[in-house]
């Protein structure tokens, strides 16, 4: 396989401790260690949009040449917030959270992601819900990021999170597919990155079991394949279990992505 042009990798980041499938703790440390791994940038994944004062981690990224490469906002969900809520105040809460993370986005040069933030399995998401508060955030800068039926009930795959972005023409909005969930969604993960196409804008990579990349089952050499087919030129995120340790993982994702790219 020839290189992916322009390809860069950045890994998920928690300054929250015990979740398992960030880099967990101060960015004053994980910065340099991903830098000295070879990343290129940072996933940053959040509860609120102020625990991050942008002046001082510009100040830390640019000392080692490192960007943001995506907000997560996944921990919102721990606050009970999902933009599928038919509770309506829970979802004018949720769309909220959304627009303060896009200004924190929008300062640091980077994409908003909806993944869990979308609505989980129980209670029962409204699509409904979910439509209307992607109306309200059309002007984000967002990828929608398809979980596997037993994350969420709602927009699991590919072809669901183009037809909600089409059907309601929100022109800022891409896709964000994730390795992971596609090898339980997709029927064909590759010709899924093909079908996608320019609508791709971020990626997350995780074998079968979501450790690092090739601690599973899933056939990498396709996939890498069709990101070079569509010329991917986006950052290539390891959100993965941190298992044995963090540093053996993503030592172990950087290794595995060179070698297959």
């Amino acid at each position: 396989l020839e290189m992916i042009p322009g390809m860069r990798m950045s890994a998920s980041v928690s300054q929250v401790a015990g979740v398992r499938i960030s880099y967990c703790g101060r960015l004053e440390r994980t910065v340099p260690a991903l830098h000295k791994m070879g990343y290129d940038g940072i996933e940053i994944l959040l509860r609120r949009a102020e625990e991050i004062e942008v002046r001082s981690l510009r100040g830390l990224l640019s000392r080692y040449d490192m960007k943001v490469s995506a907000i997560g906002t996944g921990l919102a969900i721990r606050d009970g917030l999902t933009l599928s809520s038919r509770d309506e105040r829970i979802r004018l809460k949720a769309v909220s959270r959304v627009l303060e993370f896009s200004k924190l986005a929008e300062n640091l040069d980077c994409c908003v992601i909806l993944g869990s933030i979308k609505g989980g399995v129980f209670p029962e998401p409204s699509l409904g819900s979910l439509e209307k508060s992607s109306r309200q955030l059309r002007d984000v800068r967002a990828v929608i990021e398809p979980l596997n039926r037993y994350e969420s009930a709602i927009v699991n795959t590919a072809s669901e999170a183009v037809n909600l972005i089409r059907k309601l023409d929100l022109e800022r909005f891409g896709v964000l597919l994730d390795t992971f969930h596609m090898n339980i969604e997709e029927k064909h993960p590759a010709g899924t990155i093909e079908k996608v196409g320019k609508m791709l804008e971020h990626f997350h990579i995780a074998d079968s079991n979501r450790r690092a990349p090739g601690d599973g089952h899933i056939q990498f050499e396709g996939i890498f394949e069709e990101l070079k087919k569509i010329r991917y030129n986006g950052f290539i995120s390891a959100e993965i279990l941190q298992e044995p340790t963090s540093a053996a993982a993503l030592q172990k994702t950087m290794r595995f992505v060179r070698a297959m790219s």
